[in-house]
Protein backbone atom coordinates (compact mmCIF):
# COMPACT_ATOMS: atom_id res chain seq x y z
CA UNK A 1 0.00 0.00 0.00
CA UNK A 2 2.78 2.40 0.85
CA UNK A 3 4.59 1.62 -2.40
CA UNK A 4 1.44 2.31 -4.39
CA UNK A 5 0.91 5.57 -2.53
CA UNK A 6 4.48 6.67 -3.23
CA UNK A 7 4.10 5.78 -6.92
CA UNK A 8 0.89 7.79 -7.12
CA UNK A 9 2.49 10.75 -5.35
CA UNK A 10 5.43 10.67 -7.75
CA UNK A 11 3.09 10.64 -10.76
CA UNK A 12 0.94 13.56 -9.58
CA UNK A 13 3.25 16.29 -11.00
CA UNK A 14 3.21 14.54 -14.39
CA UNK A 15 -0.59 14.25 -14.34
CA UNK A 16 -0.93 17.88 -13.25
CA UNK A 17 1.29 19.15 -16.07
CA UNK A 18 -0.51 17.07 -18.69
CA UNK A 19 -3.81 18.42 -17.35
CA UNK A 20 -2.52 21.95 -17.94
CA UNK A 21 -1.74 21.12 -21.56
CA UNK A 22 -5.13 19.50 -22.14
CA UNK A 23 -7.05 22.17 -20.25
CA UNK A 24 -5.61 25.09 -22.21
CA UNK A 25 -6.50 23.28 -25.45
CA UNK A 26 -10.12 22.83 -24.40
CA UNK A 27 -10.31 26.42 -23.14
CA UNK A 28 -9.31 27.72 -26.59
CA UNK A 29 -12.08 25.89 -28.44
CA UNK A 30 -15.66 27.06 -29.10
CA UNK A 31 -18.77 25.20 -27.96
CA UNK A 32 -19.23 22.53 -26.69
CA UNK A 33 -15.94 23.46 -25.01
CA UNK A 34 -14.79 26.95 -24.07
CA UNK A 35 -16.35 29.32 -21.56
CA UNK A 36 -19.98 28.42 -22.40
CA UNK A 37 -19.52 24.94 -20.94
CA UNK A 38 -19.95 24.59 -17.16
CA UNK A 39 -16.67 24.52 -15.26
CA UNK A 40 -17.38 21.12 -13.71
CA UNK A 41 -17.87 19.50 -17.10
CA UNK A 42 -14.65 21.05 -18.43
CA UNK A 43 -12.69 19.92 -15.37
CA UNK A 44 -14.02 16.37 -15.55
CA UNK A 45 -13.41 16.15 -19.31
CA UNK A 46 -9.88 17.52 -18.91
CA UNK A 47 -9.16 15.06 -16.10
CA UNK A 48 -10.42 12.05 -18.06
CA UNK A 49 -8.45 12.93 -21.19
CA UNK A 50 -5.33 13.65 -19.13
CA UNK A 51 -5.57 10.35 -17.27
CA UNK A 52 -6.00 8.48 -20.56
CA UNK A 53 -2.90 10.16 -22.01
CA UNK A 54 -0.90 9.55 -18.85
CA UNK A 55 -1.96 5.89 -18.63
CA UNK A 56 -0.63 5.28 -22.13
CA UNK A 57 2.78 6.66 -21.07
CA UNK A 58 3.05 5.49 -17.50
CA UNK A 59 6.19 3.47 -18.20
CA UNK A 60 8.11 6.32 -19.84
CA UNK A 61 6.74 9.17 -17.72
CA UNK A 62 9.50 11.60 -16.69
CA UNK A 63 10.16 12.31 -13.05
CA UNK A 64 9.26 15.91 -12.22
CA UNK A 65 10.95 17.38 -9.17
CA UNK A 66 8.68 19.17 -6.74
CA UNK A 67 10.66 22.40 -6.81
CA UNK A 68 9.00 25.77 -7.50
CA UNK A 69 11.41 26.79 -10.25
CA UNK A 70 11.40 23.43 -12.02
CA UNK A 71 7.64 23.00 -11.72
CA UNK A 72 6.97 26.60 -12.83
CA UNK A 73 9.18 26.23 -15.90
CA UNK A 74 7.51 22.94 -16.78
CA UNK A 75 4.04 24.49 -16.34
CA UNK A 76 4.98 27.36 -18.65
CA UNK A 77 6.04 24.87 -21.32
CA UNK A 78 2.76 22.96 -21.00
CA UNK A 79 0.76 26.17 -21.35
CA UNK A 80 2.71 27.10 -24.49
CA UNK A 81 2.19 23.71 -26.15
CA UNK A 82 -1.50 23.65 -25.24
CA UNK A 83 -1.96 27.22 -26.49
CA UNK A 84 -0.36 26.38 -29.85
CA UNK A 85 -2.64 23.36 -30.37
CA UNK A 86 -5.78 25.11 -29.13
CA UNK A 87 -5.22 28.34 -31.03
CA UNK A 88 -4.43 26.46 -34.25
CA UNK A 89 -7.76 24.63 -34.04
CA UNK A 90 -9.54 27.80 -32.98
CA UNK A 91 -8.09 29.86 -35.83
CA UNK A 92 -9.05 27.13 -38.31
CA UNK A 93 -12.65 27.15 -37.07
CA UNK A 94 -12.70 30.96 -36.96
CA UNK A 95 -12.36 31.10 -40.75
CA UNK A 96 -16.11 30.38 -40.97
CA UNK A 97 -16.93 33.22 -38.57
CA UNK A 98 -14.74 35.62 -40.54
CA UNK A 99 -16.53 34.59 -43.73
CA UNK A 100 -19.93 35.04 -42.08
CA UNK A 101 -19.05 38.47 -40.70
CA UNK A 102 -17.77 39.60 -44.11
CA UNK A 103 -20.94 38.32 -45.77
CA UNK A 104 -23.20 39.85 -43.11
CA UNK A 105 -21.48 43.23 -43.34
CA UNK A 106 -21.90 43.28 -47.11
CA UNK A 107 -25.58 42.40 -46.63
CA UNK A 108 -26.05 45.41 -44.34
CA UNK A 109 -26.57 43.43 -41.13
CA UNK A 110 -24.02 45.35 -39.12
CA UNK A 111 -26.72 46.74 -36.83
CA UNK A 112 -27.86 43.20 -35.94
CA UNK A 113 -24.60 42.23 -34.22
CA UNK A 114 -25.04 40.34 -30.98
CA UNK A 115 -22.58 39.39 -28.26
CA UNK A 116 -20.96 35.97 -28.64
CA UNK A 117 -21.01 34.42 -25.12
CA UNK A 118 -17.99 32.24 -25.93
CA UNK A 119 -15.50 35.09 -26.23
CA UNK A 120 -17.59 38.15 -25.35
CA UNK A 121 -17.25 39.59 -28.86
CA UNK A 122 -19.88 40.89 -31.26
CA UNK A 123 -20.89 38.58 -34.08
CA UNK A 124 -23.34 38.94 -36.97
CA UNK A 125 -26.16 36.43 -37.51
CA UNK A 126 -24.52 35.04 -40.66
CA UNK A 127 -21.25 34.67 -38.76
CA UNK A 128 -23.00 32.77 -35.97
CA UNK A 129 -24.69 30.55 -38.55
CA UNK A 130 -21.48 29.67 -40.39
CA UNK A 131 -19.64 29.27 -37.10
CA UNK A 132 -22.19 26.70 -35.91
CA UNK A 133 -21.99 24.94 -39.27
CA UNK A 134 -18.20 24.84 -38.97
CA UNK A 135 -18.42 23.20 -35.53
CA UNK A 136 -20.81 20.57 -36.88
CA UNK A 137 -18.47 19.84 -39.79
CA UNK A 138 -15.54 19.73 -37.36
CA UNK A 139 -17.12 16.94 -35.34
CA UNK A 140 -18.59 15.18 -38.40
CA UNK A 141 -15.10 14.91 -39.93
CA UNK A 142 -13.60 13.69 -36.64
CA UNK A 143 -11.71 16.89 -36.06
CA UNK A 144 -11.79 16.19 -32.32
CA UNK A 145 -9.92 12.94 -33.00
CA UNK A 146 -7.28 14.93 -34.87
CA UNK A 147 -6.99 17.27 -31.89
CA UNK A 148 -6.59 14.36 -29.45
CA UNK A 149 -4.03 12.75 -31.75
CA UNK A 150 -2.10 16.03 -31.82
CA UNK A 151 -2.14 16.09 -28.01
CA UNK A 152 -0.84 12.53 -27.85
CA UNK A 153 1.86 13.27 -30.44
CA UNK A 154 2.90 16.45 -28.63
CA UNK A 155 3.72 14.41 -25.50
CA UNK A 156 6.38 12.61 -27.53
CA UNK A 157 7.62 15.61 -29.52
CA UNK A 158 7.59 17.99 -26.52
CA UNK A 159 8.17 15.91 -23.38
CA UNK A 160 6.47 17.06 -20.22
CA UNK A 161 8.85 19.22 -18.23
CA UNK A 162 11.11 20.01 -21.19
CA UNK A 163 8.83 21.78 -23.68
CA UNK A 164 10.11 25.34 -23.23
CA UNK A 165 12.20 26.44 -26.19
CA UNK A 166 11.07 23.65 -28.52
CA UNK A 167 7.93 25.34 -29.86
CA UNK A 168 8.46 27.24 -33.09
CA UNK A 169 6.54 30.41 -33.87
CA UNK A 170 6.65 30.76 -37.68
CA UNK A 171 4.21 27.90 -38.27
CA UNK A 172 1.58 29.43 -36.00
CA UNK A 173 2.05 32.82 -37.65
CA UNK A 174 1.42 31.28 -41.07
CA UNK A 175 -1.78 29.68 -39.79
CA UNK A 176 -3.03 33.04 -38.53
CA UNK A 177 -2.01 34.84 -41.71
CA UNK A 178 -4.18 32.54 -43.82
CA UNK A 179 -7.29 33.13 -41.70
CA UNK A 180 -8.52 36.24 -43.53
CA UNK A 181 -7.71 34.74 -46.94
CA UNK A 182 -9.76 31.60 -46.20
CA UNK A 183 -12.65 33.64 -44.81
CA UNK A 184 -12.72 35.92 -47.84
CA UNK A 185 -12.57 32.91 -50.15
CA UNK A 186 -15.58 31.32 -48.45
CA UNK A 187 -17.57 34.57 -48.42
CA UNK A 188 -16.57 35.63 -51.95
CA UNK A 189 -19.89 34.63 -53.67
CA UNK A 190 -21.99 36.73 -51.30
CA UNK A 191 -19.53 39.64 -51.24
CA UNK A 192 -19.39 39.70 -55.06
CA UNK A 193 -23.18 39.53 -55.35
CA UNK A 194 -23.62 42.35 -52.83
CA UNK A 195 -21.10 44.47 -54.71
CA UNK A 196 -23.08 44.03 -57.92
CA UNK A 197 -26.35 44.85 -56.13
CA UNK A 198 -24.91 47.97 -54.53
CA UNK A 199 -23.43 49.05 -57.86
CA UNK A 200 -26.79 48.56 -59.59
CA UNK A 201 -28.63 50.50 -56.89
CA UNK A 202 -26.11 53.31 -57.20
CA UNK A 203 -26.56 53.47 -60.98
CA UNK A 204 -30.35 53.55 -60.60
CA UNK A 205 -30.13 56.32 -58.02
CA UNK A 206 -27.78 58.25 -60.29
CA UNK A 207 -30.03 57.97 -63.32
CA UNK A 208 -33.26 58.69 -61.42
CA UNK A 209 -32.47 61.03 -58.49
CA UNK A 210 -36.12 61.48 -57.51
CA UNK A 211 -36.59 57.77 -56.91
CA UNK A 212 -35.81 56.86 -53.30
CA UNK A 213 -33.82 53.80 -54.23
CA UNK A 214 -31.71 53.63 -51.09
CA UNK A 215 -34.81 53.20 -48.94
CA UNK A 216 -35.11 49.74 -50.50
CA UNK A 217 -31.41 48.92 -50.30
CA UNK A 218 -31.58 46.91 -47.08
CA UNK A 219 -34.54 44.81 -48.25
CA UNK A 220 -32.93 44.11 -51.63
CA UNK A 221 -29.51 43.29 -50.24
CA UNK A 222 -30.95 41.03 -47.53
CA UNK A 223 -33.14 39.17 -50.03
CA UNK A 224 -30.40 38.77 -52.62
CA UNK A 225 -27.84 37.85 -49.96
CA UNK A 226 -30.14 35.21 -48.52
CA UNK A 227 -30.77 33.71 -51.97
CA UNK A 228 -27.05 33.68 -52.79
CA UNK A 229 -26.26 32.12 -49.41
CA UNK A 230 -28.89 29.44 -50.01
CA UNK A 231 -27.66 28.75 -53.54
CA UNK A 232 -24.00 28.63 -52.50
CA UNK A 233 -24.60 26.53 -49.37
CA UNK A 234 -23.12 23.32 -50.90
CA UNK A 235 -20.01 25.19 -52.05
CA UNK A 236 -19.66 26.91 -48.66
CA UNK A 237 -20.01 23.58 -46.83
CA UNK A 238 -17.41 22.02 -49.15
CA UNK A 239 -15.01 24.91 -48.49
CA UNK A 240 -15.49 24.55 -44.74
CA UNK A 241 -14.91 20.80 -44.98
CA UNK A 242 -11.73 21.45 -46.97
CA UNK A 243 -10.53 23.82 -44.26
CA UNK A 244 -11.13 21.18 -41.56
CA UNK A 245 -9.35 18.57 -43.71
CA UNK A 246 -6.23 20.77 -43.62
CA UNK A 247 -6.19 20.72 -39.81
CA UNK A 248 -3.65 17.84 -39.42
CA UNK A 249 -1.08 19.57 -41.61
CA UNK A 250 -1.75 22.93 -39.91
CA UNK A 251 -1.20 21.40 -36.49
CA UNK A 252 1.99 19.72 -37.68
CA UNK A 253 3.34 22.97 -39.13
CA UNK A 254 2.40 24.97 -36.04
CA UNK A 255 4.01 22.53 -33.62
CA UNK A 256 7.13 22.02 -35.68
CA UNK A 257 7.52 25.71 -36.43
CA UNK A 258 6.62 25.54 -40.14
Amino acid sequence: MQAAFEALTGALPFIFLVSLRVGIVFASLPAPFGSVTPVRIRVVLTLFVSLALCAARQDGAPVIELEPVTLGRAALGELLVGAVIGLTVRVTLAAAEVAGNLAGTSMGQGFAASVDPTFGEQALPVGRLLGALMVLIFFAMDGHHVMLAALAWSLDAFPVGDAVGRIGGPGLLEVGAGLLARGLQIASPIVAAMFIVQLGMGLVARSAPRVQVFSLTFAVTSAVGGLVLFASAPAVAAALAETVAELPSLLSDALRGG
